[in-house]
């Protein structure tokens, strides 16, 4: 569960479980180094997981195990679906590609 909120025009999100959308078996480096809560902005959000997924993806390659290309979009996803503004009543998309 997390808060998507507005703070000075800009979209924060917190998620008080953000360590455990990022665990794989067996732990890596970068998922144990991974806060449990997670507070910033969007561009942030895309950052952590553009650089976990690249570790991800180079570490289980290593062990012989396949990394699904479209797992950085679908967590993100999880974090940024199309929403409505409960103030304006407009629906808008966000690009998990930028």
């Amino acid at each position: 569960m997390y808060l998507d909120v507005m703070v000075e025009g800009e979209r924060v999100l917190m998620d008080i479980d953000f360590k455990m959308k990022f665990e794989i078996a067996p732990p890596t480096k970068i998922s144990v180094t991974l806060s449990y809560v997670f507070v910033g902005k969007v561009d942030w959000l895309k950052r952590i997981v553009a650089v976990f997924s690249k570790a991800a993806k180079k570490i289980l390659k290593k062990k012989g195990l396949l990394f699904r290309c479209w797992h950085a979009k679908y967590v993100l996803a999880k974090w940024l679906p199309p929403y409505v503004c409960a103030n304006q009543g407009e629906t808008r998309d966000h690009d998990v590609n930028a």
